[in-house]
């Protein structure tokens, strides 16, 4: 049977692993993001499209500041449980 102290010291080390598996799901997330906006080629169509690229690449460059903003705030977290 699991005491008081062995269900703290799960719970802490759980909390770690959960914001370690979170910085590296952001940091994949992050590599896609990053590969398709510097994608090169592009499919060729005569269809109208609703948004311009520019519209296209500065949504992408805003998701991935927030996502680089979002690894550093886990990484930050995740310091502090080392500490």
């Amino acid at each position: 049977m699991l005491t008081k102290l062995h269900r703290e010291k799960i719970k802490y080390l759980s909390q770690y692993r959960y914001l370690n598996s979170e910085i590296d799901r952001n940091i994949k997330r992050l590599s896609e993001l990053r590969e398709r906006l510097f994608c090169i080629s592009q499919p060729l169509s005569d269809m109208p499209k609703t948004l311009s690229k520019e519209d296209k690449t500065a949504n992408s460059v805003a998701r991935i500041v927030d996502i680089e903003n979002e690894i550093n705030k886990d990484i930050d977290e995740l310091i502090k449980l080392k500490i």
